[in-house]
């Protein structure tokens, strides 16, 4: 969370208000401050200007607004500093469509006290739709108040803001879910943010485990007549194409089944399965390890040590009805 602090800002109340803040936000983009349009205020408009503070940073500085919808529509605005920003603050926004479960940190300033931010956290839910039929990114956490409004959800695990906060909790509402605007809005709103699509490690993990082909030899030397012939096999709309590479060991069967695999993979998208049969060496692998292979690509965590051959055969890795390609060696 410290890392993130250097780029929350506490957008400053009227002078005719009672609170101090107004409400939050933070950089992102080039040379930008994000926050929701409520918190400007229902009359606020483009070229209107507001002060604010970085948290950390004594310095008051000053934005104009440059982009805003009401908070019937997308509730967020967008202004540019007219005082330089310290260099390198902009925090990375991506996609919510992975959030779900992860935990988030948020930091933002209540309506109460002084310049004094406040750390809050919880989980994300989810994305889901609200009751204007918005897209809006589901959170539990008791821990937001008035006064968040504004501020980055920062998904520990993507390390990224995935979300605004539009609405969080009132005095009598503890316990209920907060909502903030997903970045794949925020990316509707104002194309020239750059919003990122980003996989947690465990995520990035499993795509690893069903996508498995190495990729051929860059100096792979053309053989048009062979590839006609395996592409010819899958051109006629079979759920699967069964082909076969035979020849001396070394002359470059498995590099050609690669280069027509990688060429098939947008037909077979779910996965891609790589064997390594080892039929030339002295310890080939042995059918039931073939299919653990497989299954495991599917399932890492399944324990299949007791199952034996006729057991894995019958056992379904998948249930999806997606044969994906598999080049075998």
């Amino acid at each position: 969370m410290e890392d993130i602090l250097q780029s929350i800002i506490g957008l400053f109340s009227g002078p005719k208000s009672s609170h101090k803040f107004r409400g939050s936000g933070f950089i992102a983009g080039e040379n930008l401050v994000i926050t929701c349009a409520h918190v400007l205020g229902a009359d606020c408009k483009v070229g209107d200007a507001f002060t604010f503070q970085i948290e950390g940073d004594v310095a008051v500085r000053s934005a104009a607004v440059v982009a805003i919808s009401p908070e019937s529509k997308f509730d967020l605005a967008i202004l540019t500093p007219t005082t330089p920003l310290p260099k390198n603050r902009a925090l990375p926004l991506a996609f919510a469509e992975h959030s779900r479960g992860h935990r988030f940190s948020i930091f933002g300033y209540p309506q109460k006290g002084g310049f004094t931010g406040l750390h809050g956290e919880g989980s994300i839910l989810g994305l889901v739709r609200d009751d204007e039929g918005r897209l809006a990114l589901q959170l539990d956490s008791d821990q937001i108040t008035h006064g968040f409004s504004g501020a980055p959800i920062w998904d520990e695990e993507l390390e990224a803001v995935v979300g605004v906060l539009s609405r969080g909790i009132r005095d009598d509402e503890i316990g209920q879910p907060s909502f903030a605007i997903p970045c794949e809005m925020l990316e509707q709103f104002y194309p020239g943010l750059r919003v990122e699509t980003r996989e947690s490690p465990e995520e990035k993990a499993a795509y690893r485990a069903l996508h498995q082909l190495p990729s051929p030899p860059p100096d792979f030397i053309q053989r048009p007549k062979e590839l006609d012939e395996l592409r010819a096999g899958f051109k006629d709309g079979r759920a699967a194409a069964i082909s076969g590479l035979t020849g001396m060991g070394g002359i470059g069967k498995t590099v050609l089944g690669l280069v027509i695999a990688h060429e098939l993979v947008k037909d077979y998208p779910d996965a891609q399965i790589f064997l390594d049969l080892k039929g030339t060496s002295k310890a080939p692998l042995a059918p039931a390890e073939a299919m653990r292979h497989a299954i495991h690509s599917f399932e890492p965590a399944a324990d299949l040590r007791a199952l034996d051959e006729a057991q894995l055969a019958v056992r379904k890795p998948c249930s999806s009805g997606t044969t994906p390609a598999a080049p075998n060696r």
